[in-house]
């Protein structure tokens, strides 16, 4: 939790720095639109229904590699993101006998899908990254296991099956990472430098709608 907090501030007196401004809040989307768009004239990839620049963290990676106001935003969000909603409810999560229990939600979901109070973690995570802290704290007690149980990419499965998707059809055919083969197959088709989460959220995003 310290480790996140650090890393919160100190990407946050950077984004200080490099707008100019002591009072930025990167929350706040008319200071986000007058520095990346007005100032550094940066290309929104998306609108608002209000027809404002879109301003948001598909926004923010894509630029990340060569913007460094948007790389220190995502540091930013990520420490928060830690801070807030994985240490914190980790202590609100412990229960008299010392154990962590899950709070599953079986309702409730547009897609029918299972949510739950305590935020995943993401399973591919770059060494250094702020939230290989939280999944460290999460650890089974002496003589115990943790289990993973996963479907295994299952919505692009049933996709490629039902709608004889070539991409994904050969992804599976070679054993391979289907949302890897999309990220190739966008990257190819766009010249969008985005990476493989990006490409699954666009995938998942698409099909859940």
């Amino acid at each position: 939790s310290r480790e996140a907090l650090r890393q919160e501030t100190e990407a946050l007196d950077e984004l200080k720095r490099l707008t100019g401004k002591d009072d930025y809040n990167p929350g706040s989307s008319p200071q986000r639109i007058a520095y990346f768009i007005d100032q550094l004239e940066l290309e929104p990839l998306e609108t608002t229904k209000t027809g404002n620049p879109s301003i948001n963290a598909a926004f923010h990676e894509f630029y990340e590699a060569t913007v460094p106001a948007c790389r220190e935003t995502v540091r930013y969000t990520k420490s928060q993101k830690a801070r807030t909603a994985y240490y914190d409810y980790l202590a609100l999560a412990v229960y008299d006998d010392n154990i962590i229990h899950p709070d599953m939600n079986q309702f409730g979901t547009k897609t029918g899908r299972y949510s739950g109070r305590f935020q995943t973690i993401p399973k591919r995570l770059p060494p250094g990254d702020v939230m290989l802290g939280v999944r460290k704290a999460i650890t089974p007690r002496p003589g115990h296991v943790i289990y993973c149980a996963d479907y295994k990419q299952i919505e692009a499965r049933v996709y490629a099956d039902e709608f004889e998707e070539a991409t994904l059809l050969r992804a599976f055919a070679d054993e391979a990472d289907p949302y890897d083969y999309l990220k190739d197959a966008i990257v190819e088709g766009t010249g969008a430098p985005i990476d493989r989460q990006i490409a699954k959220s666009i995938f998942l995003g698409k099909i859940y709608g």
